[in-house]
Parts: C-alpha cells; structure tokens; sequence
C-alpha cells in the first residue's frame, strides 16, 4: 500500500499519528487513593463551613523557573500591532533558575506566604520547615488557630524533621496529603498556572536581581485581584 493510500485512509477516520498526548493513570486502587482523595474533596466542600479560626491551606513548590535574558543584554522585541502578533527575539540568555513556594488560600484565592528558592539555597526539609514555621506564624497572627495544609508527597515534606515538625504541632497543622500521581488535588496547582500565564509567559529580564525583585510586586498584584478558587472534581468518577 503507498504512502498516500495510508495518508488518506487515516485523513478519513481522522487519526493523527505523528501528535502525542501525555497521560498520567492514577489508579483508583492505590494504597490510600480513595481515602486520601475523599478527605481533600471533603475538606474543599466544607471549608466554607469550618470556625473562623480555623483555614484551609494547599500549599506546593513550582520548581525550574527559567530566567531568561535578551541576548547582549539588547531589546529587540516588537509591540503588537493591527494584525500582528507581538514579536520577541528567538535567541536568548540563560540567566539561571528559581522555585517558587507557595501557600494559597483556596477559599480566596489569597497566596498567604511565598519564598524563592535556587540551587545555592535548596528547598530542603530546613528550608520546608522553616517556610511552614512562617506560615504559623503569620496566620495565628491573623487568629488562626488551626491549619488545613493540603500537600503533595514530596520528599521534605514527608522527610523525618518535617514529619516530626507536624508533630510538634499537631494543634495547629492538620495535615492532607493527596494520593501518589494526584497534585491536582492540590489547588495550589491552579494557581501556579494562573501565575505563569499571567506573570511568567513571554517575559525576559536584565539580570536575576531584577526577576527576584518583580515576584513580591506579581504577587501582591494577584492578591489584589484574587478570586475563590473554582474547582469541579466529582470524587466517584476514575482518575486519569
């Protein structure tokens, strides 16, 4: 059969082989999946409901942002114009990376605490506990006494000196850790993709410096126009 033949045949039954789409299967009879992911759906559909001082939290690293410079340190973008796109330079700097981390309030949308991390200052179990100590801090200064934290099940967060952090406050930190293959289950992740559209995309910068130094100012800007998280997951539907 020629090529042709094949071409057409598939062009009817409109099969594309040469595009790909990854999936992650998250099988529902993990150990724990179902037990895990009613109590993080439970909690989401009773935070509204729950004491004044008590709040939910999801909180979650957004490792690897890349900082990217123009190449000799030069402008060369073009603004949009009528029936244009906006036009930016193809090659570029690598000025290095960042992580980003996290606390955000579903039930406002609100990023309650956030720090910036690099390779020279690792995201490690001091750096976890230490970013979670803020966070108490912070928020029983707000008069909350207890902390729904909904988190993945990354290594420092499940390390034995965070583990035993939780312990150490078990009064304030309840602590809800979503299924293996299941972030999305932390809503922290709808705001890390709301932030790198609406702060990351496209964007290039003079030096590290001045990235660290725009990161508060988008985030006080995102809480300034902050909306209630919106999610829909019905929790007896599979997982894919």
């Amino acid at each position: 059969m020629s090529r042709s033949s094949v071409q057409r045949i598939l062009a009817r039954q409109d099969i594309d082989v040469r595009s790909v789409r990854y999936w992650l299967f998250t099988p529902i009879d993990r150990e724990n999946f179902v037990e895990r992911r009613d109590a993080i759906c439970a909690l989401y559909e009773r935070m509204n409901a729950l004491p004044s001082d008590e709040i939910v939290v999801c909180f979650d690293p957004k490792p690897g942002i890349q900082i990217l410079s123009d190449p000799k340190n030069l402008s060369v973008h073009s603004a949009a114009k009528s029936g244009q796109k906006r036009r930016v330079e193809f090659e570029y700097r690598r000025l290095g990376t960042r992580t980003l981390v996290a606390a955000v309030s579903p039930r406002t949308g609100e990023v309650l605490h956030h720090d910036l991390y690099h390779k020279d200052r690792r995201f490690d179990s001091a750096a976890t506990i230490e970013f979670l100590e803020a966070l108490r801090i912070k928020l029983a200064e707000r008069g909350y006494r207890v902390i729904h934290l909904v988190l993945d099940n990354g290594s420092t967060h499940m390390s034995k000196a965070t583990s035993a952090y939780f312990e150490e406050h078990a009064k304030t930190f309840k602590t809800y850790f979503t299924p293996v293959h299941a972030s999305w289950l932390n809503l922290c992740e709808n705001f890390f993709s709301t932030f790198s559209r609406r702060y990351l995309r496209h964007r290039r910068y003079s030096s590290l410096e001045a990235f660290c130094d725009l990161v508060p100012r988008w985030i006080a800007d995102h809480n300034q126009r902050c909306k209630p998280l919106r999610w829909t997951y019905a929790p007896h539907q599979k997982a894919a």
